[in-house]
């Protein structure tokens, strides 16, 4: 299957990613952000895109966990897995 003959959109598998990484505790992610899924077990503090002032708390994760929202930043204080994004 030849993957450049169909275009990215949300309902598309990624194509590209990588780890989360923070810089001044918090990690801003980009619109190319699809999904975040964590590598390995843990909690992940987070707010999702478009709503900054909604902070969540997901604890007790398993590796495998895709989170249930676009994350727009993930805080680096209280998150104890290793993420990382699926995006185009």
């Amino acid at each position: 299957m030849n993957t450049n003959e169909f275009s990215a959109t949300l309902s598309t598998f990624g194509r590209k990613g990588g780890t989360v990484s923070y810089t001044s505790g918090t990690a801003t992610l980009a619109d190319s952000v699809k999904a975040v899924v964590l590598c390995t077990d843990g909690n992940v503090v987070y707010a999702p895109r478009g709503d900054p002032a909604n902070t969540i708390t997901m604890t007790g994760l398993s590796a495998g966990y895709v989170l249930p929202h676009i994350p727009g930043t993930i805080t680096e204080a209280g998150t104890t897995a290793t993420l990382c994004t699926v995006e185009d």
